[in-house]
């Protein structure tokens, strides 16, 4: 079916509303639910002792088939001056709409909320962008749900040329104005770079006047939300970053409102209004809070003590399960198995100390038993230096004590020069108790090289002279 020409949202206007929510304008999308949804409501509804006013979908400045800041105003002034309630709440479903109309609607509500004594809180249900979002301001607390985001805090102008589609489908618009900035913005005019930089301008005015009616009640400097670059905060991240004060389902924050009404309703009975206030003070004091704070600051910190203490409490529980489960292992009953249970920690640390000391013996006594095994194999000849730095000095007592055991021994680190005149390498070799080269080992060769270079090449020499002769 066609959408009548009277739920057209004006996308063109200079908007306060979060641009990813517009680019979703898709059938089944959410912001075109919104653009299909019911006309908003024309006054608050009652939940008990609190007065719900809905705001939802986008805003014009007055109310048609969308919400309008003008209608929105008079359900809050409304909901505030309802004698059948004690409280309000803001349940916010919106992208945020038109900036036309936004700044004196929240300057409205709130100078309304300022003279009431009803407290008052936002829901951000599950969005409160943008200009939606300058609405929450006003309220005493913004609540967001898990999922619930907030911010989008600026200002969105779009300029259309659509001068070239004219000419492909041969559209000749001539545009007749007085002055030569009375065109800027019209889609069948060429967008100038100069446009843009008064759009610009107007743009970023109007985002600054929306920082510092922001900042006028959250705990931001204009310059602290502007930093945030209209970005947008989901649940917790929105606590963070200041602008929203508690994350829970709307069902606990109505349960809230309800406790404040309730608190509000116990101080005006039947006590004087000094002791009233002598005792709000002592109350206040006790939460860690200043006396400026609001009921609603008092019932929420209440409400977190609370949570602390039940935490407390199953910390608790747990401590005396484990306690029963000690004292079922242990044999022993009360602070007997807990002496038990340090006695054998004792005891523990003990051999582990035994355990340590012994290590470092039996190191020591290994340490002392390979220094022998090494001076015994150089004495016999079994080791050479050469052999002590490549391998003895990282072996083990049980391999070097192996390796005595069966193995030869080597040429003795002698220079055959200092040998008499006349006795051969061979002579030398049979005295230092060496084999000949021809009944030598491979490996015994390798030990010799390493060992004696000299006596090895002479070995070497003589035994090829003897062969080849």
């Amino acid at each position: 079916m066609d959408v009548p020409q009277t739920r057209r949202f004006p996308l063109d206007d200079v908007m306060a509303i979060d641009a990813s929510i517009m680019e979703r304008a898709a059938p089944g999308a959410g912001f075109l639910d919104m653009l299909l949804a019911e006309p908003p409501e024309s006054t608050f509804t009652r939940d008990g002792s609190v007065a719900v006013v809905t705001v939802a979908g986008p805003l014009l400045k007055a109310a048609s088939f969308f919400d309008g800041y003008d209608s929105i105003r008079r359900r809050f002034s409304a909901a505030l001056a309802d004698p059948d309630t004690s409280a309000v709440m803001l349940k916010i479903h919106s992208p945020g709409g038109v900036v036309a109309g936004m700044f004196d609607a929240a300057r409205a509500m709130r100078a309304a909320r300022a003279t009431s004594t009803k407290p008052v809180v936002a829901f951000a249900d599950e969005c409160a962008f943008s200009a939606a979002y300058l609405l929450a301001s006003v309220a005493d607390r913004i609540v967001v749900s898990e999922t619930g985001a907030v911010g989008s805090i600026g200002v969105l102008a779009t300029m259309t040329d659509r001068t070239a589609m004219n000419k492909q489908l041969g559209l000749r618009v001539e545009l007749v104005a007085s002055g030569k900035r009375k065109t800027d913005g019209n889609p069948d005019a060429a967008i100038s770079e100069d446009a843009i930089k008064r759009a610009q301008g107007l743009v970023d005015l109007l985002g600054a006047k929306f920082a510092a009616a922001v900042s006028e009640s959250r705990p931001l400097t204009p310059a602290a939300v502007l930093a945030y670059e209209a970005d947008t905060f989901m649940g917790p991240a929105a606590v963070k970053a200041g602008l929203a004060d508690e994350v829970m389902p709307l069902e606990q924050a109505m349960r809230l409102l309800e406790a404040t009404v309730a608190v509000n309703s116990n101080k005006t009975n039947g006590t004087s209004g000094a002791v009233r206030g002598k005792k709000m003070k002592t109350v206040l004091a006790a939460l860690g809070l200043s006396e400026a704070s609001t009921e609603l600051e008092a019932m929420s910190a209440l409400n977190s003590l609370k949570d602390t203490a039940r935490q407390a409490t199953d910390k608790e529980k747990a401590a005396a399960e484990k306690l029963t489960k000690l004292e079922a292992a242990v044999g022993k009953s009360g602070e007997e198995a807990i002496g038990h249970i340090f006695g054998l920690k004792a005891k523990a640390e003990a051999h582990e100390k035994l355990v340590a000391e012994h290590a470092e013996l039996q190191a020591s006594v290994a340490k002392t038993a390979k220094e022998a095994l090494v001076a015994k194999g150089t004495a016999s000849g079994q080791l050479s230096p050469a052999m002590i730095e490549k391998w003895a000095s990282g072996a083990s007592v049980e391999s070097l004590t192996s390796f005595l055991a069966v193995a030869p021994r080597v040429i003795p680190n002698a220079d055959p020069k200092e040998a008499q005149v006349g006795t051969s390498p061979a002579a030398v070799a049979k005295s230092a108790g060496a084999k000949p080269w021809a009944e030598m080992k491979p490996m015994e060769k390798h030990d010799l090289y390493f060992s004696n270079r000299a006596l090895y090449d002479a070995l070497k020499t003589e035994h090829e002279q003897a062969t080849a002769s």
